[in-house]
């Protein structure tokens, strides 16, 4: 046994740890991967400040007494070991809690008596007891209750509750106590009208073991509350809540501060003395509702005055998108946060409207910090309607209505091969997750396991170095670095560089007395790339890690880092996933995880810095990953720029965990640099200018003919011909442009074209359909020429043509590559074919989720060449050896479409050849203008609807060519 085991084994042994407690108060430990509850605070809990049980404060032990213990001891080790015995306090003064137990004369009968005292001993040990009792009170009821502190009672009061805790305060020192629990008769109304069925309320209301630490626990980590308790069932409105609070003062069982006895001085003029308690503790009031099974903690907030709604008060919500609801709430002229309250269904959340949207800022509203967007309760998510209400919390009034419903669809693969398919095109996973997606985020585990035993087999670990920029995160920054710590994965290195906190950041920093630790201090603030880049100098290891000072990473995520390493020797930098947490939620909303695809990733970021990892060879010598000039997306650019020079892989696993709104100052929320992504896109458009004008130098190795089917479309036709016409081929490259009976406008250009040896032209005086002019085409080749078939308003991008020609000849049992199909931004179908894409910048769609048309691919990709089962037939590169053995295309069953995965299948099914995807050959597509022009403005063209809607030929063409009518082919 490990001596880390054996320490974890006395934690749990220690009448001090509560395991079950320990997880409910930290719901951060249901988060997969994450480590056993006795075994977090050995090695992370206690560093955080967190307390393994109700009994034992981690932070008044080490204020008291941590000058007292050795660095990285663990508290509570230290306690067992020699605090115990020496007397020390596990508990800070103030986080002392007692009972109350107050009788009145009905309460003198043995079968209420036993009640009480069985209840009394289900409080911890060093629970203080008192007991408030009239001065008559007989000897054998008071022998019931052995060692409690008697306090008598003024004559008179024995049922007046505020009179016992008046009756405490002058008999008890009320500042030695953090918090009390009152148990006695229920409060009176002012005329002295019976609590009804106070009996059955006050059993209602009394505790069970569990509840108790679980509201001592929430008073301690909540000192804004100031009365609370528990109650049943949970209501269904605000105002339902506040009556069931109600009830539980009046039913007599409630827990409180001291403080609050001082408070009720101020509300004399309140003859209810519930709703005086009420008045005294204002809005720190907090209850435990009970219903189903289920316990959730909720702030009952006391409803102000209700004035007029102030002038330009406005929100509004969005449309659902996924499981998520976005809105927003502003008050026109207050740039602050506004506070909301957003029933969905029977559910109410609360939220603050204080994120950044651009459109808010567009149209006027204050500075636009007044967005906010929550997850919908999957109580709501069955696909039934939902009201869905917004309010304002200061004023009560109703902003917005809607009404929306949401539901999980079923995810579309059913093993982890098309999980990783569907990555390709939607790296977003929303929650709640279905059956599949577990199996597949279970297999991502498994990979993660195998990565952790390869490194820990290793002779020679290598050294890695964790970056972590820090600015103003005093809060929440010992989260981050104790993740880091806690590796299960010893060699490592942490360097914090704070970016010039003005707040307690690098006091944070310094109290973790370990040695891989190293803090770095800049003078001044001067943004996270600086801090990055000088992390990078200062990194001694030969892999390179970064952590964000607001997210969290699983005990295995290096040690998985290191073994991907070791597994893919020629990976210059890998990534994963991450799991994503909105606030301090306990349950992830969704994960990201992305497979590679180079072309998406240009479009659209889903690759974060807290999940890439280098090799420090990657970097060469002095050069700075992070692009200094940029404040706001470095990250991106920093992979942008790295996936163009370096092998990137995607490693499918889940080890990280992201937090969106848990730090204030979050860079992604600052639109004072929006302005920078722009920079970032102009800046890769001129690197893929110079990227495609060196390969456009490249010439070819054997003869391309090009077909072009053709229909008018005059100025889709003259960009396709000028892009090919863009440079010499030497004699290799032959075009052939078979037309479809376009008007002679059309056709004069082309014959003088064809007059001039520039392309051969084919004129079949009518509208034959797409696939009957490509055989054309074809026929028309040169000998032993390969094809590229090519639609008219396709645009070739320099070294396209060499790329698919050098991929046809050299990837295995290739018969067939195809190029980027890269849509305009804006087109209407990109979000059909990538809907994770920003659908108003160009993308490439030739993978696309609308097709389904990838087939395996690999487990760790490098964003290269993959094979797929179908593309469409806008650009198409053919071997003449497979038209010499399938022959053309299938014009008979496919006259428009249908032909070319007709002939994918024929291809990958009888020869065994197979279809490439080729990343580095970009073609625009700029999308059949021709096909709308046919279509007419009212769809209803008789040629359109048989040759684009049905697919097949009018009898008299079949007739002509030689077709035949399936009998399968009907409508």
């Amino acid at each position: 046994m490990t001596r880390t085991q054996a320490d974890a084994d006395r934690i749990t042994a220690s009448a001090f740890f509560d395991a079950e407690w320990y997880i409910g108060q930290h719901p951060d430990l249901r988060r997969p991967g994450a480590l056993g509850p006795a075994a977090h605070y050995l090695r992370i809990g206690w560093r955080l400040g967190r307390d393994p049980g109700p009994e034992f404060s981690t932070r008044a032990y080490l204020e008291a007494y941590g000058d007292h213990i050795p660095p990285d001891v663990n508290p509570l080790l230290h306690f067992l070991d020699e605090g115990e015995a020496a007397g020390l306090s596990p508990l800070r003064r103030t986080d002392r809690h007692a009972l109350i137990l107050q009788l009145a004369a009905e309460d003198m009968t043995p079968g209420r008596i036993a009640a009480l005292a069985r209840h009394a001993a289900l409080y911890p040990p060093r629970t203080d007891r008192f007991l408030l009792c009239p001065a008559e009170t007989p000897a054998p009821t008071l022998a019931a209750f052995p060692g409690v502190q008697r306090i008598d009672l003024p004559p008179g009061a024995g049922d007046a509750a505020l009179t016992g805790l008046e009756a405490l305060a002058e008999a008890v020192d009320l500042a030695a106590y953090g918090l009390f629990c009152r148990i006695g008769p229920p409060l009176t109304a002012p005329d002295g009208t019976p609590v009804p069925d106070a009996a059955a309320t006050l059993a209602d209301a009394l505790p069970d073991a569990e509840t108790i630490a679980a509201t001592i626990a929430d008073f301690r980590a909540d000192r804004g509350l100031k009365l609370g308790g528990s109650v049943a069932p949970l209501p269904a409105t605000r105002a339902a809540a506040r009556a069931a609070c109600l009830d539980l003062l009046r039913a007599g069982c409630f827990w409180f501060r001291p403080g609050l006895i001082a408070r009720l001085a101020r509300t004399e003029d309140i003859a209810d003395p519930a709703e005086r308690l009420l008045a005294a503790a204002g809005n720190g009031i907090g209850v435990r509702f009970r219903q189903a099974g289920q316990i959730r903690r909720s702030r009952i907030e006391q409803d102000r005055p209700q004035g007029q709604a102030p002038d330009g008060l406005r929100g509004n919500l969005d449309l659902p998108t996924g499981a998520t609801l976005r809105g927003w709430l502003a008050l026109q002229g207050d740039t602050a946060p506004r506070r909301a309250r957003l029933s969905i269904g029977s559910c109410e959340i609360e939220v603050t409207a204080g994120s950044f949207r651009d459109d808010l800022l567009r149209n006027g509203i204050n500075a636009g910090w007044h967005g906010f967007q929550v997850q919908v309760p999957m109580s709501e998510r069955d696909g039934q309607p939902r009201d869905v209400v917004l309010r304002d919390a200061e004023t009560g009034r109703v902003v917005a209505r809607r009404q929306a419903s949401w539901r999980k669809p079923k995810p579309e693969y059913a093993d982890f091969q098309g999980f990783l398919r569907h990555r390709m095109t939607q790296p977003l996973i929303e929650g709640p997750f279905a059956e599949e997606d577990k199996r597949c985020f279970a297999v991502m585990e498994g990979i993660a396991n195998r990565f952790c035993a390869r490194a820990a087999a290793l002779e020679a670990p290598p050294l890695v170095s964790v970056v972590m920029p820090v600015f103003n995160r005093e809060a929440i920054l010992a989260e981050a670095i104790a993740s880091v710590l806690a590796q299960d994965y010893p060699h490592f290195e942490l360097i914090v560089v704070d970016d010039g906190s003005s707040d307690g950041s690098v006091a944070v920093a310094e109290g973790f007395a370990d040695p891989r630790l190293r803090l770095i201090r800049l003078p001044e603030n001067r943004g996270q790339t600086v801090a990055r880049n000088t992390g990078l100098a200062a990194a001694q290891g030969t892999l390179l890690a970064f952590l964000d000072s607001d997210n969290q990473w699983d005990s295995r995520y290096l040690g998985a880092m290191v073994g991907a390493f070791d597994s893919l020797p020629a990976a210059d930098a890998i990534y994963s996933g991450m799991l994503l947490y909105r606030g301090t939620e306990p349950d992830p909303f969704a994960v990201r995880y992305g497979h590679f695809n180079r072309a998406l990733l240009e479009n659209k970021n889903y690759i974060d810095t807290n999940v890439i990892a280098l090799r420090r060879r990657a970097l060469g010598p002095g050069a700075a990953f992070f692009d200094e000039t940029l404040r706001r997306y470095p990250d991106y650019d920093a992979i942008l720029r790295f996936s163009e020079t370096g092998r990137l892989v995607s490693v499918p696993v889940l080890l990280c965990h992201y937090f969106y709104d848990k730090a204030e100052n979050a860079m992604t929320s600052d639109p004072r640099h929006a302005g920078d992504m722009a920079v970032i896109r102009a800046r890769l458009a001129e690197r893929q200018a110079a990227q495609r004008a060196a390969a456009d130098r490249a010439g070819l190795e054997r003869p391309v003919t090009v077909v072009i089917p053709n229909w008018q479309s005059p100025e889709d036709l003259r960009d396709c011909l000028a892009a090919l016409a863009a440079r010499d081929w030497q004699g290799l490259l032959e075009i052939v442009v078979a037309d479809n009976g376009s008007d002679e406008a059309v056709l004069e250009p082309l014959r003088a074209g064809a007059a001039a040896g520039r392309l051969r032209l084919i004129e079949s005086g009518r509208n034959y359909g797409f696939t009957h002019a490509a055989n054309l085409g074809i026929a028309a080749a040169r000998p032993g020429s390969d094809i590229l078939l090519l639609n008219n308003d396709a645009i070739v991008q320099g070294g396209a043509i060499q790329a698919l020609q050098r991929a046809a000849l050299t990837l295995p049992s290739a018969g067939m590559t195809v190029p980027r199909q890269i849509l305009p931004g804006k087109t209407k179908t990109i979000a059909d074919h990538v809907p994770f894409a920003n659908p108003g910048l160009d993308c490439d769609v030739n993978i696309s989720a609308h097709h389904r048309n990838l087939a395996d691919v690999p487990v760790f990709h490098d964003g290269g060449a993959l094979e797929l089962g179908f593309a469409p037939f806008f650009a198409v590169y053919i071997r003449h050896e497979v038209l010499a053995e399938l022959g053309p295309l299938d014009a008979e069953y496919g006259r428009h479409y249908r032909s070319d995965r007709v002939f994918c299948d024929m291809m990958r099914s009888l020869t065994g050849l197979k279809l490439y995807y080729v990343p580095e050959a970009h073609v625009i597509h700029k999308l059949q203008q021709a096909t709308d022009r046919l279509r007419g403005k009212d769809g209803r063209n008789a040629e359109f609807e048989l040759m684009f809607r049905r697919n097949q030929w009018d009898a008299e063409t079949a007739a002509e060519l030689g077709f035949r009518a399936a009998p399968w082919d009907t409508f």
